[in-house]
């Protein structure tokens, strides 16, 4: 059976829960900010080429510019330099993009500490209370960082230091 066969089936018989990640994308949505000298990504913007009127009588559309790193996004195996020879985003097979999920929620210590970095003692410590992960399976990380994107100063949480957000350790990205 196809990978899209099964998920259709599970959606039908409702044995799995869908939950869309996703984020509506504005010229107010936070974006990855580097440091000189590095080049930094275009901000979303929206233009507007008609809207059921004399530009275009029945239909509505527009034209979209942004950065590949706005928003809810799918890094692509090529982007970093240690996949650089690896497959870019239309590369990759679609059944690698749906995958059984399961959620580490460390929002509460990200809304005390915004430095926090997610161990593999954390894993471990689900783990041992839920069982291995699944072979093949998506790990999420919920920070509940969500809930400052209405702001790019609130998002990228910078001082004289730098910005201070909530990651996963070398270790355990590993």
């Amino acid at each position: 059976m196809s990978v899209l066969q099964a998920l259709t089936d599970a959606l039908r018989d409702r044995s799995v829960e869908l939950i869309d990640l996703t984020a509506p994308l504005s010229a107010e949505t936070p974006i990855i900010q580097l440091p000189e000298p590095f080049g930094n990504t275009a901000r979303f913007g929206l233009t507007e080429i008609s809207h059921y009127d004399e530009r275009g009588p029945a239909w509505y559309w527009n034209d979209i510019v942004t950065g590949e790193h706005t928003g809810t996004h799918f890094d692509a195996p090529v982007h970093w330099m240690t996949g650089k020879d690896r497959e870019d985003v239309a590369q990759v097979p679609v059944s690698r993009l749906i995958a059984p999920a399961v959620v580490l929620d460390f929002s509460a210590e990200a809304a005390a500490d915004p430095d926090f970095l997610l161990e593999i003692e954390h894993v471990k410590q689900w783990e041992a209370e839920n069982g291995p992960l699944p072979e093949g399976s998506w790990l999420l990380y919920r920070t509940g960082w969500d809930a400052r994107s209405h702001s790019q100063q609130e998002f990228l949480n910078a001082n004289e230091t730098g910005p201070h957000t909530p990651g996963i350790s070398v270790e355990c990205a590993t």
